[in-house]
């Protein structure tokens, strides 16, 4: 199924997957240390996650590469974000996003200001994932997870998506297998900070 070209995570590895998928629910630690519990192993799957649990998409991204995944989905689950347009939710069709950088600032230059596009030192952040990420509405969510099969979900995984028997995966019913394709391209982009200092009338010069 084709995505919104306009949806990807920034900082996501680029190149191409295919593999079975596993759901992780929210992605944490004790998600993945759940499923290892139950015998279903993230390692050379597709991992998709829901929106939220106080882990941000870095996080969840950097969690499933550790699991051995291979590529890494995050949609907006409605028991998590109201998908109700008429009361101001999340549309169905609209993916949310954010960056899985795990580290803050420019990660081309991680510990220094970027001048001039240099790079200083020139070795780009360890928190860059290794392994292609996208977000994926909740409607793309919902026909890939409504297909899948394999150990049944414990009833706080289960979100509200549509048509969906929460199960584990990997295996699909039909035996198919997801490709993903990330093709990100890294464009450098001005950045203007602004700073400004206030004097004060008594001890100015006091910290």
């Amino acid at each position: 199924m084709a995505l919104n070209p306009f949806d990807y995570c920034p900082y996501s590895a680029t190149g191409n997957y295919t593999g079975g998928v596993v759901y992780a629910n929210y992605g944490r630690p004790e998600d993945f240390n759940w499923l290892k519990s139950v015998g279903v192993s993230a390692a050379g799957c597709v991992v998709v996650m829901r929106v939220g649990g106080g882990v941000s998409f870095a996080e969840k991204v950097w969690l499933a590469e550790r699991n051995g995944a291979g590529g890494v989905l995050i949609y907006p689950d409605p028991a998590d974000l109201p998908q109700d347009p008429r009361r101001l939710g999340l549309n169905s069709h609209t993916a949310v996003s954010e960056h899985v950088h795990l580290g803050s600032g420019d990660p081309f230059t991680p510990g220094f200001p970027s001048f001039n596009h240099s790079k200083f030192p020139p070795i780009p952040s360890s928190g860059l994932p290794l392994i292609p990420a996208l977000p994926i509405t909740a409607t793309v969510a919902a026909k890939l997870l409504s297909q899948l099969s394999g150990p049944p979900c414990p009833p706080s995984w289960r979100g509200r998506l549509p048509y969906v028997r929460c199960v584990l995966g990997p295996e699909f019913s039909s035996e198919r297998r997801v490709q993903m394709s990330v093709h990100n391209v890294m464009n450098p982009v001005l950045l203007n900070n602004i700073f400004s200092s206030l004097e004060g009338h008594v001890e100015p010069g006091m910290p």
